[in-house]
């Protein structure tokens, strides 16, 4: 039937757009710094393969397609790539959106929530429901919230967080 082919491609671009958000989002907010500056750092750019991973394994033991990351470039491509190639793809991501700044980081600036909850929180509340630990997801809402909180100020010194480090 045409409903549910169209159902699970929309759920495919949905949780790709998701995932997205998640590693540039999330992962901007907690540096403080525009996707340019943030994708010039080797420990960004892990922890955007690591967030991407993660969300990767919970659909994967959801049974859910993801649509590609661009064109042909499917997720499991770029996670399965060299790690030098994989590196300067994200870099070359950081280069061409440079000047943004994540929501989420303009959110806690204006004392609002954040999305995380509906970004990394999902992929962690998902993966908890079918037995696949998300740790670096967990992690990066936990320093959003603190955030939220006021106990946690964003800068790029997060990206070095010891709890984020073990499961890099």
């Amino acid at each position: 039937p045409r409903s549910t082919l169209s159902s699970s491609s929309a759920a495919s671009d949905v949780y790709k757009r998701q995932i997205i958000n998640s590693c540039t989002s999330t992962v901007g907010a907690i540096s403080g710094l525009t996707l340019g500056e943030l994708l010039k750092k080797r420990r960004a750019r892990q922890i955007f393969t690591a967030v991407a991973r993660e969300a990767l394994r919970v659909a994967g033991a959801g049974h859910l397609h993801v649509a590609p990351l661009a064109g042909r470039l499917t997720w499991e491509g770029l996670l399965h790539m060299h790690p030098a190639l994989r590196q300067g793809l994200i870099r070359l991501l950081g280069m061409r959106y440079r000047h943004l700044r994540s929501s989420s980081l303009r959110a806690i600036e204006r004392g609002r929530s954040t999305e995380v909850d509906f970004l990394n929180g999902h992929i962690v509340r998902k993966g908890v429901s079918l037995g696949v630990d998300s740790p670096v997801n967990r992690r990066l809402v936990e320093m959003i919230h603190e955030m939220e909180q006021g106990r946690r100020p964003a800068t790029p010194l997060n990206l070095e967080d010891d709890q984020l480090a073990r499961h890099l």
